[in-house]
């Protein structure tokens, strides 16, 4: 009697050892791939902040055809010309990126992240 006892203490033992190896095992892989994950994201983090930032230098140099053009438009109300169309701003670069990631990187992860870009 007292050997049966001990084998069914030991067959619960042995079960409640094995499902926390498959516990640690399960919480150990998780972890691994969320670090993965995080880590893919930062890459595209700054990838994304440093593609958007190159949008900086040709943006401006519209603002300032189109000042530009709005003086030339208060002085004379007959203009045979358009304002100067700026058109090396490349969206390719950062379309392939999904909205999911797009939005992991502006509002889940950096909810209170601010991101300027300067106009100079």
């Amino acid at each position: 009697m007292d050997i049966e006892i001990v084998e069914i203490i030991l067959d619960f033992l042995g079960g409640v050892v094995g499902a926390l190896i498959a516990i640690l095992v399960f919480v150990l892989g998780e972890r691994a791939s969320w670090k993965k994950e995080n880590h893919r994201i930062k890459d595209l983090e700054h990838y994304l902040y440093h593609t958007l930032n190159d949008f900086v230098n040709p943006i401006n140099k519209q603002i300032s055809a189109l000042e530009l053009f709005i003086k030339d438009l208060a002085i004379e109300t007959d203009i045979a010309y358009r304002p100067e169309l700026i058109t090396s701003l490349n969206s390719d670069n950062i379309t392939w990126i999904s909205h999911t990631d797009r939005y992991r990187i502006f509002v889940t992860r950096r909810k209170k992240r601010h991101y300027s870009f300067s106009r100079s």
